[in-house]
């Protein structure tokens, strides 16, 4: 996904769930890019049929580990 740099970490943690390490980010800009995935997950329409889509919603949390623990 284009909203993570290139020393960003993406997993897969279960089933639909997703882990994202993003290290040395400010607390502002995880916001944004919280932001940034959601728009890109909502804005994906998963085709289903015929000329029928669904949409895909997403649910976001974010945790702050201090450098150095």
């Amino acid at each position: 996904m284009s909203s993570f740099s290139e020393y960003d970490f993406l997993a897969r943690y279960g089933g639909d769930e997703f882990v994202a390490l993003v290290p040395g980010t400010e607390p502002g800009d995880v916001v944004d890019l919280c932001d940034r995935i959601e728009k890109a997950v909502c804005a994906f329409k998963l085709p289903v049929g015929e000329a029928k889509t669904a949409s895909v919603g997403v649910s976001l949390g974010s945790l702050r580990i201090p450098a150095g623990r």
